[in-house]
């Protein structure tokens, strides 16, 4: 029940969604440990370098996009998504602890 939950939860917001994907791409287990058909060269490379970056005035990770070649020359590029740290930690914080005020 609390999968089914915590699903729906995230697509009620793209940006949740996009952490659903990152989290069953690189943080519960790299893709690259147990690829899926649907999944390129690219997005299982990318499931193991996870970087964060500072851009729009929020931290994100993969803001970086990995293009590769397979054997047979084909160029492929990562599906893994971006998205803000701080973005869902505010949308998290304020659903779940409203009585945290942030700085000014």
């Amino acid at each position: 029940l609390f999968i089914l939950t915590f699903i729906l939860f995230c697509l009620d917001n793209g940006e949740r969604f996009k952490v659903l994907v990152w989290r069953n791409k690189v943080a519960a287990h790299f893709a690259i440990t147990d690829p899926h058909r649907t999944d390129n060269i690219a997005t299982l490379d990318m499931s193991v370098i996870y970087p964060a970056s500072f851009s729009d005035d929020r931290y994100r990770v993969h803001k970086m996009t990995l293009i590769r070649n397979s054997a047979d020359g084909q160029s492929h590029t990562s599906d893994l998504p971006s998205w803000s740290i701080t973005k869902t930690w505010e949308d998290l914080s304020a659903r779940y602890w409203s009585e945290f005020v942030y700085p000014a």
